[in-house]
């Protein structure tokens, strides 16, 4: 062959994908059980928000869509040369378009109205959990941004990177390892490493707890209340096997029986509904009900809950006529009416 390849082995070179990574305030991570806050003011308007506090690879890292479309990585470039984004629903509460006034600079910042300061981009709305709506107060964000080369790094302040799918297998034992031996500058080392999705089992755990207990109790009532309607409409139609019978009699076909039991169940409850809308609006008005993020009455879960408390009342009623009235128009005429 011309050589000897013995005791030879071939190394490839590969060049590693840069991964995302960011420093950042410990309350600024996703379910980190924290929460800061501060007030941002624009003219004569001011509002309080959500602060979260990074480098601007965060947006890589929890991969954070920009206000006008911008992509994780057009907003961490964007922010480079950038001081602060906001939320775009910020300024929602003043019917105010916060996408329309990047490049502004009359923002003022902590409260003090001597300091200009200039708007540098917008993001989506992000919740802190999933019992929080888009709308809510604390959807509402301002992100300042941390600088990467940061000389000090405290207790409070953590590292949050973001593993490729194809390496995330034992990701914090392989680390933990690798930490106790090289993985310390001064006196700063890996304390703790954490998933997380197990951040968010431990706070969202309580919150679990409390809808499964509000889910059961609903359960509960919705089958007594599914029984009660049930069994009056069961026990009213069937006290009428006489009158169905009578109708049968007279040509009337099953089809127009069952309407037209059926259409008297329909008209009680369109003549109840407008009256329980009434009682339910004044308590929602009048402040009356537990206080649901931040509001009392909200337009839109209203109907949606009405809609909804009419429909299951419908089912109810259909169920509990269908049942008896189908077995009654079954029995022969004659039988029904032998006891008049």
């Amino acid at each position: 062959m011309g050589m000897n390849i013995e005791h030879c082995y071939r190394i490839s070179l590969g060049e590693l994908q840069p991964e995302a990574a960011t420093i950042s305030s410990w309350n600024s991570v996703p379910y980190s059980l924290g929460y800061s806050s501060t007030t941002i003011d624009y003219d004569t308007l001011s509002q309080g928000v959500r602060r979260l506090d990074a480098s601007p690879d965060y947006f890589r890292v929890f991969r954070i869509q920009g206000g006008h479309g911008e992509t994780p990585e057009q907003l961490t470039r964007q922010l480079e040369n950038g001081q602060f984004f906001l939320s775009v629903n910020a300024f929602d509460t003043y019917g105010l378009d916060v996408t329309s006034l990047v490049g502004k600079d009359n923002f003022h910042l902590y409260g003090n109205p001597d300091r200009n300061n200039r708007l540098s981009g917008t993001f989506q709305p992000i919740r802190p959990n999933e019992y929080k709506e888009l709308n809510s107060e604390s959807s509402k964000c301002i992100f300042f941004k941390r600088s990467q080369s940061s000389n000090y790094l405290g207790t409070s302040d953590c590292i949050v990177v973001r593993v490729r799918a194809d390496q995330d297998h034992d990701f914090i034992k392989n680390l933990t390892a690798d930490a106790a031996k090289n993985l310390q500058v001064g006196n700063i080392y890996i304390s703790d490493v954490q998933s997380i999705q197990d951040m968010k089992r431990v706070e969202l755990q309580e919150k679990d707890q409390k809808t499964m207990l509000f889910v059961f109790g609903m359960g509960f009532l919705l089958l007594n209340i599914f029984l009660g309607l049930l069994g009056t409409f069961w026990f009213r139609t069937q006290q009428r096997k006489c009158e169905i019978a009578l109708h049968l009699v007279h040509g009337a076909s099953r089809r127009d029986v069952f309407l037209r039991l059926l259409c008297e169940g329909l008209y009680l409850i369109v003549l109840v509904t407008p009256l329980a809308m009434f009682i339910d609006f004044q308590l929602g008005y009048n402040e009356l009900n537990a206080r649901f993020d931040g509001a009392y009455l909200e337009w839109g879960r209203f109907l949606i809950c009405v809609g909804i408390s009419v429909l299951s009342i419908a089912v109810m009623m259909f169920v509990g006529i269908w049942l008896p009235a189908r077995k009654a128009m079954k029995i022969e005429p004659a039988v029904a009416l032998h006891g008049e």
